[in-house]
C-alpha cells in the first residue's frame, strides 16, 4: 500500500506540473531494490518483502499501461552484498517485470531507453 500511496503522489505531481506550467514532466514508477533490502534488514520475512515488492510493481505496472507513467524505474540487482536468498528475489523481481511487461507490450529498459535518446 506505501508504494502505491507514493507512486500516486508521482504521477498526480506530474500532472500539476503539467497542467500548471510549461514545463513537461513524465512519471516513472516502480520500487527501487533497496526497498526490499530495509524490509528483511529491519526484521521482516522474505517472503512478505517479496510480496510486497510483486504488488508495488504490479501496481506500476498499471499505471503505465494505464497512462498514467512512462515507465517503472529501478528494478534489478543490488549493487551491495545480500544473502544469495535476497538476491534471487531480487533477480526474480527483474524476470517478472521483464516478462510481464513483453507480453503487455511493454518495452524492456535496453529497448525503452532508444526511444527517448
Amino acid at each position: 500500500m506505501q508504494f502505491q500511496r507514493c507512486n500516486g503522489t508521482g504521477y498526480k505531481i506530474c500532472d500539476e506540473i503539467n497542467r500548471d506550467t510549461d514545463v513537461r514532466a513524465f512519471a516513472v514508477v516502480g520500487a527501487h531494490p533497496a526497498e526490499l533490502s530495509r524490509r528483511v534488514k529491519a526484521g521482516m520475512n522474505l517472503e512478505t518483502a517479496e510480496l510486497q515488492m510483486r504488488d508495488a510493481l504490479k501496481n506500476a505496472q498499471k499505471l503505465v499501461l494505464d497512462g498514467k507513467a512512462v515507465a517503472i524505474g529501478e528494478v534489478g540487482r543490488p549493487h551491495y552484498d545480500v544473502s544469495p536468498q535476497e538476491l534471487e528475489v531480487h533477480q526474480q523481481a527483474y524476470f517478472l517485470l521483464h516478462g510481464t511487461g513483453k507480453r503487455c507490450g511493454m518495452s524492456c529498459s535496453t529497448s525503452y531507453r532508444k526511444c527517448w535518446f
